[in-house]
């Protein structure tokens, strides 16, 4: 919106990373392209989470929904979902995930009636595991991209050519016109550890480039590079500096001749088991109980 992406994801520890990594699948184009060739109907995302679409949605949508439902089958880039029909087929459940690249912030999504039974969620009931240890917090990363300024001039390879706004020697003043760049921090846990936050630039001009980064009107540190290039810093910010919601950064170079785009600003923070409009992604380190709060009705679904 308004050239403004925003994200919300979990800082996993690097173990727990290596085995979500490890189970994401490649996509099949050959399975892809056999996928295209039958009557589907197409589902499109853009954000990640859980959805629901109805017998009412799939029916508007030309999907044959008096085929046997035990054969019906979700792909994108022809890989197979595991998914729910529920009761009576009256809809499907399945949890999808947008993309971002230069040029789409949409994944496809296939539902197909095919002739062999599709992959479904199946439903697991755990027991406590037992032990006093208590997480109270976990890690969670959100960002903030600017895609307001367009330069066709510059090499970047296979980069896109698209930044934030110019920044420079004179202070940015927040004006409804000309607002600050802003990032809110949901759930925030004060007594965790330190946030960090990392902003990211890139070079305008040739030579050394100096960058003064302030959040809510604390001066953090600058951020050094050179060139027409990329270039960060990171910031460990003490509690208390950071707010829930719309924290302001404004960036200044330290000559008059620098001259640089924004084009990120990312923080990894102690997040609350707090639900954000009846949702919310966490994790837990093994074995430890957690309180997941904030929902405000007791139908949840892990």
């Amino acid at each position: 919106k308004n050239g403004i992406l925003k994200s919300n994801d979990l800082s996993l520890p690097s173990s727990l990373q290596a085995t979500v990594n490890a189970s994401i699948q490649p996509p099949n184009p050959e399975m892809q392209r056999v996928v295209v060739t039958q009557q589907s109907v197409k589902i499109a995302v853009k954000k990640e989470g859980m959805y629901r679409v109805t017998r009412t949605e799939l029916e508007n949508a030309g999907f044959d929904v008096n085929s046997d439902s035990l054969n019906w089958r979700l792909f994108t880039n022809g890989v197979e979902q595991a998914i729910i029909v529920g009761a009576g087929a009256q809809y499907i459940d399945f949890y999808g995930k947008g993309l971002d690249t230069r040029d789409t912030d949409t994944r496809i999504y296939f539902l197909i009636a095919d002739s062999v039974p599709g992959k479904r969620m199946i439903t697991k009931f755990l027991g406590n595991i037992g032990g006093n240890v208590i997480s109270n917090n976990f890690r969670s990363v959100v960002e903030t991209k600017e895609r307001t300024s367009y330069n066709p001039f510059f090499r970047n390879g296979d980069l896109e050519n698209y930044w934030g706004r110019g920044v420079y020697s004179s202070f940015p003043v927040c004006t409804i016109s000309a607002p600050c760049i802003t990032f809110d921090v949901p759930g925030i846990d004060a007594s965790g550890l330190s946030a960090v936050v990392n902003v990211k630039l890139f070079g305008i001009s040739n030579g050394d480039h100096e960058v003064l980064v302030f959040i809510n009107d604390q001066e953090l540190g600058m951020i050094m590079g050179n060139g027409m290039n990329y270039f960060s810093g990171d910031f460990t910010v003490p509690p208390g500096v950071l707010l829930e919601s719309n924290n302001i950064v404004k960036l200044q170079t330290t000559a008059s001749s620098d001259a640089c785009y924004f084009d990120s600003v990312k923080a990894s923070y102690s997040k609350k088991y707090l639900a954000d409009q009846n949702k919310v992604l966490f994790f837990t380190p093994g074995y430890r109980k957690m309180d997941v709060n904030g929902f405000s009705s007791p139908n949840i679904r892990v």
